[in-house]
């Protein structure tokens, strides 16, 4: 994913994407920075937006810590994998992972996997 959409992502969903750091040379001035990149093409941005927007309601509601961990494409399909949740975790998970595989990772259209070489979902 390029960087203009993980910066986006970062932004929005610090809670799950990212920790607050401080400097120990300077503790007056903390700073963001990501715990983690986004190894996928840019057509699974907004899927990974709604998924974010999704879990961030659920840890509101449910008072569960979560972290993302890892979010990259895995034979063809998005793969996310987070510390924390539970069962209603899991299942926004699944069902994104499961739409990943009718959106073209690289440009966000309707897709299928394809199994020509290397499976992708074009």
């Amino acid at each position: 994913m390029n960087s203009q959409n993980a910066l986006a992502l970062y932004q929005q969903f610090l809670s799950l994407y990212g920790s607050v750091r401080v400097d120990p040379t300077d503790p007056s001035s903390p700073r963001i920075e990501p715990v983690l990149f986004f190894e996928c093409g840019d057509g699974w941005f907004e899927l990974i937006r709604r998924l974010s927007s999704s879990l961030c309601v659920l840890t509101a509601l449910s008072g569960d810590d979560i972290l993302v961990v890892q979010v990259k494409e895995k034979y063809g399909r998005l793969r996310v994998y987070v510390d924390g949740g539970n069962e209603a975790t899991e299942h926004l998970i699944d069902a994104a992972e499961n739409e990943s595989e009718y959106i073209c990772d690289l440009c966000g259209a309707t897709g299928s996997i394809s199994v020509a070489g290397w499976r992708s979902t074009r």
